[in-house]
């Protein structure tokens, strides 16, 4: 149990400077949304969130440059993922609702696209596992696309609950349990999408059919 809560807090620990380049992502996105723009106190937190970064790096990565050449390129890997997610996320929802009906090749294609941003988050994140695992629940009982839809906003629900999980929100809440429930969120995520895509090409196929 000892070694297990070490191991866990070393990789914690190694994580920190990616929580560091997450939190600029979010913090951007959100400033997107809401329309505010305030580039002077943005530009401030940002430069004391690379000076941070850059020191945890230099720290944990020690006299190894590729080491630290690797870590640079994985952080900047994990942050376009992270961001895509939510962007794929938002068109996808915006595509599902745009017409009476939907396109099941199109919702197919950015489900595909969000399964393997979340399972490449999932690698290199490298989150620690929970004991409770929550298995979600399964889509193939959907019939038609009122319940795609209805299956669509839970998956939108879980990749939210996973962007606005509290680690990725302050470099301070580096709990266990908060980063078990990251990986969860992550599981689910891939889990529904394997779900949807083969519900999205029977309920395509059943579409075509009746016309």
């Amino acid at each position: 149990m000892f070694l297990t809560r070490r191991a866990n807090h070393s990789r914690l620990k190694l994580f920190l400077p990616i929580l560091f380049v997450l939190m600029t992502c979010i913090v951007d996105t959100h400033g997107q949304q809401s329309g505010i723009n305030h580039p002077s106190m943005r530009d401030q937190v940002r430069a004391i969130q690379r000076a941070e970064m850059d020191r945890l790096l230099l720290f944990s990565a020690g006299s190894n440059k590729d080491s630290d050449s690797n870590r640079i390129a994985l952080m900047k890997q994990i942050k376009e993922d992270f961001r895509d997610l939510q962007g794929l996320n938002n068109k996808m929802m915006a595509e599902a609702w745009a017409r009476e009906t939907l396109d099941y090749s199109i919702i197919s294609a950015m489900v595909s696209r969000i399964r393997g941003k979340a399972n490449r988050l999932k690698l290199n994140l490298n989150l620690p596992e929970t004991g409770n695992v929550e298995k979600p629940m399964p889509v193939h009982n959907v019939v038609n696309a009122r319940e795609f839809r209805g299956a669509l906003l839970v998956l939108d629900q879980t990749i939210m609950r996973f962007v606005k999980n509290p680690l990725f929100q302050s470099a301070n809440t580096m709990e266990l349990n908060q980063a078990g429930k990251a990986r969860q969120d992550l599981e689910e995520v891939i889990s529904l999408t394997a779900d949807l895509k083969r519900t999205a090409a029977r309920l395509g196929r059943t579409s075509s059919s009746s016309h």
